[in-house]
């Protein structure tokens, strides 16, 4: 039914809103593919139901051996041991003194400028 090989190549990346079944369960189910990581992008969650998301969504990401980069909470990253962050650019600017630690810190970017700028805060990925 799917191709695991295009799965390799691919970011997965979180609503749990627009999920169909229970979300864990859609969870364990991208990551049975092994994308190249999975993205914890949960922008209606407080910090604390995030935390407490990402605890269980790191557990089966490690299960698959499939990189899980959380979103916006690098404290809650930080709590939890995981080394991967993903940030709006506005949030890389105000804490990349805040982000030393992570081995990977990715940004979304609308622009060539940005891009440079995100480089330049530490970015790893854009």
């Amino acid at each position: 039914m799917y191709d695991d090989a295009l799965f390799s190549h691919i970011l997965a990346v979180t609503n749990h809103t627009l999920s169909k079944r229970p979300f864990l369960e859609q969870i364990e189910e991208i990551c049975k593919h092994h994308p190249k990581g999975l993205i914890l992008r949960e922008k209606d969650l407080s910090e604390a139901e995030y935390t407490a998301l990402a605890k269980d969504v790191l557990v089966i990401c490690q299960r698959h051996n499939v990189p899980c980069i959380l979103h916006t909470y690098f404290r809650a990253a930080k709590e939890l041991g995981c080394d991967a962050i993903h940030l709006p650019l506005p949030l890389l600017r105000a804490h990349k003194e805040e982000l030393s630690g992570f081995s990977l810190v990715g940004t979304s970017i609308h622009a060539p400028a940005e891009a440079e700028e995100a480089e330049k805060l530490g970015a790893t990925y854009i």
